[in-house]
């Protein structure tokens, strides 16, 4: 996605009252820059949760803010212990039930130590 878009879906975290007070969007790079540059390309946000942020509160974050956009761009979530969700051309419910299978211990993956938690961290790119 666009670093455009990247930096509105950054904005809308800011501006949500419940992501704004338990979570920590940040913009970033998923490749370190080279020795020597300046600036890198911003193709990420971060986020730093806490236990009052969870996957329904980032669902809804996140339908809320794909709904503003004229093309509903594609986002994916990667969990701290390296689970990822792609939603793209989906409903606001089923894009919902997606970012809910994150945390979702039956999904045959155990959510880690602090996921949901102080430091824990989610990748959002588009």
């Amino acid at each position: 996605m666009p670093e455009a878009e990247l930096r509105s879906l950054h904005m809308w975290l800011m501006a949500d009252p419940i992501a704004r007070r338990h979570a920590k969007p940040a913009l970033g790079a998923s490749r370190p820059l080279p020795s020597g540059a300046q600036g890198g390309t911003i193709d990420l946000v971060s986020l730093v949760v806490s236990s009052g942020f969870n996957a329904a509160s980032l669902a809804m974050s996140l339908v809320a803010w794909r709904a503003t956009r004229p093309q509903r761009p594609t986002v994916t979530v990667d969990r701290a212990d390296g689970l990822t969700i792609t939603i793209s051309d989906s409903s606001a419910e089923e894009a919902r039930r997606l970012i809910e299978l994150l945390v979702d211990d039956s999904s045959g993956t155990s959510e880690p130590d602090g996921a949901d938690g102080p430091g824990g961290l989610d990748d959002l790119s588009t």
